[in-house]
């Protein structure tokens, strides 16, 4: 799961996400051959709120089955202009 300002954000199974060969095979469908360097983002999950927030600080957690939870932590700041 994942939170922002210490609010849950999202949480679910990675299994809800689209798997890479698919996306790959609906690609080349609508494309043609995707040779050479690609970038492929498997989509997210829903949010919990339904809408996008802004905030400072997020936390990740991603926990494996039968083994360690893996945690990533970052903050933003706005640049003044």
């Amino acid at each position: 799961g994942s939170s922002v300002d210490g609010w849950p954000y999202q949480d679910g199974s990675i299994a809800a996400l689209r798997h890479p060969t698919e996306l790959l095979e609906r690609m080349t469908a609508e494309f043609g051959d995707g040779s050479g360097d690609l970038v492929l983002y498997c989509g997210t999950l829903a949010l919990l709120g339904g809408e996008f927030v802004h905030g400072t600080t997020w936390r990740i957690h991603l926990r494996l089955p039968g083994g360690p939870t893996l945690t990533h932590a970052y903050e933003t700041t706005q640049r003044s202009q």
